[in-house]
């Protein structure tokens, strides 16, 4: 199932079930990197252990938020839960 849903994301996210991608392209540069790195930490909490982000070229995780690791895909970089994040998952889980 998909599902498109319009969110706030520099306040508190309503509950949502665990998600596989989470597409936010063009939208962290318009943040300061304290704000970004908030969002960022609510979005890997929203995604599942194997989940993608997606963001816009200009755009990356790096220097932001260890929790996520930069993914080749084709000529696009996404991102996904970091092996050690993931493993703490499953430990917490």
């Amino acid at each position: 199932m998909v599902e498109f849903r319009e969110i706030n994301l520099v306040t508190p996210w309503p509950s949502l079930p665990p998600m596989d991608v989470i597409m936010m392209r063009n939208v962290l540069l318009y943040f300061d990197a304290e704000t970004r790195r908030n969002v960022l930490k609510t979005v890997s909490r929203a995604l599942k252990p194997d989940g993608y982000l997606i963001l816009g070229g200009g755009e990356t995780t790096l220097m932001l938020d260890d929790s996520f690791e930069p993914v080749q895909m084709g000529r696009t970089v996404c991102y996904r839960p970091s092996a050690s994040y993931r493993s703490g998952l499953r430990r917490a889980g």
